[in-house]
């Protein structure tokens, strides 16, 4: 994709273009089944982490064709919401401006450009409203009149996502060209406190109290292996160590962690896995069957005692015990071939 000339962008206030609203508390307890989409603190699932209705005489109220941005969790996940969502209290909801042109395509534009400009708050330097109101501002592109130029956002995102729909499509041919369906009838169950010797809590690391630098800091997020950015440890007590797998306890990601780190995550903090026994391949076998296993969220909060009796099924071998050859082989396989279809992907975009 080419790169875009933002020299001749305005900066806009959020507060501007945007009535920003908290989100309501809507407690487990007073919670009603039902098909409005509850958005809260997850970076995945455009936010969404339950299904939800209203108890007869609430004064609850969804909004549609709106943004909204976590500013607690995956602090800075930013979605647009084309249909109508109840914006959960850890989530505050941007809503259009009468002037500002808010569709599918523009909030797609506007979400992107909104999570630059606050992807670096964190869980303890959060985000508030009174901020996204009056100091966060973006660049947007502008019109000769000096305006946000809506019609140009519209087509790049069109532009944009024609393409990378075209992409998805070859590197999907490319997966199924190649994937085989595993048998995982013979596999076993196993408890995760029983796989692992060692479980612990990683000690929070603000990042306001480092300087850039060269160590992984891990925090909550669900992308890039949970780094959000490399920082430089005070002294050699700060690092956690690695070899081990981080699971977040929000969306219950699992990382394998190959590198020494420093860690910060919301909720019940960063929870580390250790097994001795574990290499590279393996660990992201079982980290794909954690991942499978869990269901964290706020509503479903991991701890290190839940985490023990988490249940996840393996391979194994004649005699009952993990096939760790098997999940080392299928590992290295699987990578392999998910490296051949990068390389496909990369060709057929031109990168």
């Amino acid at each position: 994709m080419k790169e875009i000339d933002t020299s001749t962008w305005g900066e806009f206030r959020i507060g501007e273009l945007f009535e920003v609203v908290n989100g309501r508390k809507y407690p487990m307890t007073w919670r009603v089944p039902g098909s409005i989409p509850l958005v809260s603190t997850s970076g995945i699932n455009n936010g969404v982490t339950a299904a939800v209705g209203f108890p007869d005489g609430s004064d609850y109220v969804t909004h549609s064709n709106l943004i909204t941005v976590a500013y607690s969790g995956s602090v800075g996940a930013t979605f647009y919401h084309e249909d109508a969502v109840f914006v959960g209290e850890t989530a505050m909801g941007l809503l259009p401006r009468e002037g500002v042109v808010l569709n599918r395509n523009t909030g797609l534009f506007l979400s992107a450009v909104i999570y630059a400009a606050v992807k670096d708050f964190t869980y303890d330097r959060k985000l508030k409203v009174s901020e996204m109101r009056k100091e966060i501002a973006v660049l947007l592109p502008i019109t000769s009149a000096g305006e946000p130029d809506w019609d140009y956002m519209e087509q790049t995102m069109r532009e944009v996502l024609a393409q990378h729909e075209q992409e998805l499509d070859e590197l999907i041919a490319l997966a199924d060209s190649s994937n085989t369906e595993i048998d995982t009838s013979d596999w076993r169950e196993f408890r995760i406190g029983s796989l692992f010797p060692t479980i612990e809590r990683a000690t929070r690391r603000t990042i306001n109290s480092y300087a850039d630098g060269n160590v992984p800091y891990v925090t909550n997020s669900i992308f890039n292996n949970g780094i959000s950015g490399y920082l430089e440890p005070k002294s050699s007590t700060d690092i956690e160590h690695g070899h081990c797998i981080s699971i977040n306890t929000v969306d219950g990601y699992a990382f394998w962690q190959e590198q020494d780190f420093l860690a910060n995550s919301s909720g019940n903090g960063l929870l580390m896995l250790r097994n001795d026994s574990l290499d590279r391949n393996r660990a992201l076998f079982v980290c794909a069957a954690i991942t499978t296993a869990l269901d964290a969220s706020y509503t479903v909060m991991l701890t290190m005692d839940t985490i023990r009796d988490v249940m996840i099924r393996l391979p194994v071998t004649s005699s009952g015990d993990p096939d760790w050859d098997y999940m080392e082989q299928t590992m290295r396989d699987a990578m392999a071939e998910r490296e051949a279809a990068l390389d496909s992907l990369q060709v057929f975009a031109g990168v």
